[in-house]
């Protein structure tokens, strides 16, 4: 296998729009790691393997001309409308194929504001996305109860075990949720392992975390 460089790894990050910090943070490498690696250190081994299964999990892969480009089973949406095409995409696949949607999110805010939902009416869109599946999501231990989404299952985790990367997992599709500025970008991989994987790992912790309203009463 060709070696990475690092015009291709500062490249994947600026098309991701990662900070070095945040690649560091989906990866598990070092800062001072991916730092070096921009500044022109050739990763090898497993420190490779590490960075590229990281940016290619977010749905950007290399080519053996030095470049990169967006995977082609892979789908970018952005703000408002973004949102609303997601929400139409989930709807499609689960009417087709059936299962449920399973999230983690920060916080039942960001969760509402990454469907679009937001203000007064924020809840509408949520039930709209309850009214044709179940819906589970995973929010770190210190949630606080903003939202009342009869539809939807709220539980909590222990932060050693949360991520810190919002996804959904539908189908065969997982989704990377990036907030750029409250604006965010929804980047779809149609992935049977890569949504296999996250569903098991997310049903291991659903299986151990609390119930949200048995916490916070």
């Amino acid at each position: 296998m060709y070696h990475l460089h690092s015009s291709q790894i500062k490249a994947a990050r600026a098309m991701l729009g990662w900070s070095q910090e945040q690649m560091a943070q989906e990866s598990g490498l070092a800062i001072t790691t991916i730092r070096n690696m921009e500044m022109g250190y050739v990763p090898r081994g497993r420190t490779a393997d590490i960075i590229r299964q990281a940016i290619e999990k977010a749905g950007v892969e290399f080519t053996e001309d030095e470049g990169i480009r967006r995977r082609k089973d892979t789908d970018v949406y952005r703000g408002a409308a973004g949102a609303d095409l997601l929400i139409e995409d989930m709807r499609q696949t689960i009417s087709a194929k059936g299962g449920e949607i399973i999230t983690m999110m920060p916080s039942q805010q960001m969760l509402a504001h990454s469907c679009g939902a937001i203000g007064p009416h924020a809840t509408d869109q949520l039930t709209r996305l309850g009214k044709f599946a179940t819906v589970k999501c995973l929010l770190p231990h210190d949630a606080e109860v903003a939202l009342n989404v009869p539809q939807f299952q709220f539980r909590t985790i222990a932060d050693k075990s949360f991520s810190p990367m919002p996804f959904y997992v539908y189908g065969n599709k997982f989704v990377h949720v990036l907030d750029d500025d409250s604006v965010f970008r929804f980047i779809v991989v149609a992935s049977i392992n890569t949504a296999c994987t996250y569903r098991a790992q997310f049903l291991a912790l659903w299986a151990e975390a609390m119930p949200l309203t048995a916490r916070s009463a």
